[in-house]
């Protein structure tokens, strides 16, 4: 920049001196010719990114109707929003909705994620999350390409770095994420939106949730819309199941970058190996879902990576093994899927898949059992397992102590069901 002293002038009853600034030539040319397209193109991707958020919405709006319930009720509670003066329908009438066959609508949605994001930075803006050095790659994501090349350090001494560092992530999130996300978190774990955007960040940087969601956008018109909404939204749930394990396992006090460095080569290890080490009716499922969307159009190499998103949720469990034990990735892949065969764990995991999470007080034990299974289901390698043996000795892994814990899971299954029982005659009356 050029500064030009143009002397002394009166303002407001004082004297100032005053200034004159203009850019270099070349910056001038830069701007004129190349940033306004640029920050055009980037304007244009947010809109793009919220309005697929709107439509993923309004496809899950009926299965997800007593959570964007719960959701607006805590919106209105918080004193965020007022239904009537954004004229969003009561309890009574999303009631009637749901008995219709329907849930909120794309307008509802709208209003909602305007004020998600708006009350989501104006949380995270005080706490100390945007001043993480990982998140760099936010702020210069927020500008235009040529901007970011010839002007980084100016652009990281923005005086609104951590406005657009927290913009730029929130938008992230809730466009990828959901609308009622860190909602669901927040009462999953009771964390704070500041922690559970920092889980996501973390997450979707470890699972490359940004990789994997462009290549489904990519797919564009050579799909059905019903196939491409179904793998963005396992390309969500495999960030959200991350999310919530960072934040059951991980203290949020540590930095993005320590999270990430730790866990995304062993989390892309353990995808890269995972289809040669699961059988039985874990294999069968990944191969059933492989084929689906090969069949649907969906080119074999995203369709075999999608096909394992399902399965991938025990990946942090067995990094964590593989470390505690000093063995390989691989031998901790093996033993721990080894075990959820011989156990036939899946039944389990696709019965409490299935509970009900139409209401809090259902939902609530479904997440509990969850985190219970995966807790029974951790692997705790005894002995050596030898290299390339894919036959672990279940006996010696899992012991008497894992069998109580997995009996204990399935008491609490049964209790549950009867628990749904219950309620539901006492709905008849």
């Amino acid at each position: 920049m050029i500064f030009a002293d143009r002397g002394l002038a009166e303002f407001g009853g004082g004297t100032r001196r005053v200034f004159t600034v203009s850019p270099p030539r070349d910056a001038a040319v830069v701007y004129t010719a190349e940033v306004p397209s640029a920050a055009g193109e980037l304007v244009l991707e947010n809109n793009r990114a919220q309005t697929l958020a709107l439509m993923i919405a309004r496809e899950q709006a009926l299965s997800m109707v007593n959570v964007h319930a719960r959701y607006l009720d805590s919106l209105e509670a918080e004193g965020i929003l007022d239904r009537e003066l954004e004229f969003l329908p009561t309890d009574k009438q999303i009631a009637e909705r749901q008995s219709a066959g329907r849930g909120l609508g794309t307008p509802d949605f709208a209003v909602m994620i305007a004020y998600t994001k708006t009350a989501d930075i104006s949380e995270v803006l005080d706490t100390d999350l945007p001043d993480d050095p990982a998140l760099d790659s936010e702020l210069l994501a927020y500008f235009p390409p040529i901007l970011r090349e010839r002007f980084p350090d100016t652009l990281r001494a923005h005086r609104l770095r951590r406005e657009i560092i927290t913009t730029t992530m929130v938008n992230t999130m809730v466009n990828l994420a959901g609308i009622s996300f860190d909602h669901r978190m927040t009462e999953d774990t009771g964390s704070t939106v500041a922690d559970v955007l920092w889980a996501f960040t973390a997450a979707r940087r470890i699972v490359e949730l940004d990789d994997q969601w462009v290549t489904i956008e990519a797919l564009d018109q050579s799909v059905p819309l019903d196939t491409q909404i179904a793998l963005f939204l396992e390309a969500r749930r495999s960030a959200e199941r991350a999310a919530g394990w960072l934040l059951r396992h991980r203290a949020p006090s540590l930095g993005i970058d320590d999270v990430v460095n730790e866990f995304a080569t062993p989390i892309s290890t353990i995808a890269a190996h995972l289809d040669s080490v699961v059988t039985g009716r874990v294999a069968a499922d990944i191969a059933e879902r492989r084929s689906r969307s090969i069949d649907a159009g969906v080119p074999a190499e995203l369709a075999a990576r999608a096909a394992r998103w399902p399965w991938m949720h025990p990946g942090f469990d067995i990094v964590e093994v593989a470390r505690e034990r000093a063995c390989s990735i691989e031998q901790a892949m093996t033993t721990y899927w080894s075990m959820f065969d011989a156990f036939d764990l899946y039944w389990l995991w696709e019965g409490i898949g299935a509970l009900p999470r139409s209401d809090r007080r259902l939902h609530q034990p479904r997440h509990q059992r969850a985190v219970c299974l995966e807790k029974a289901a951790r692997v705790e390698p005894v002995g050596e397992v030898a290299d390339g043996e894919r036959h672990v000795a279940v006996r010696q892994v899992a012991g008497d102590r894992r069998r109580r814990e997995l009996a204990a899971v399935a008491d609490q299954q049964v209790d549950a069901r009867r628990q749904l029982a219950a309620a539901f005659r006492e709905s008849l009356g």
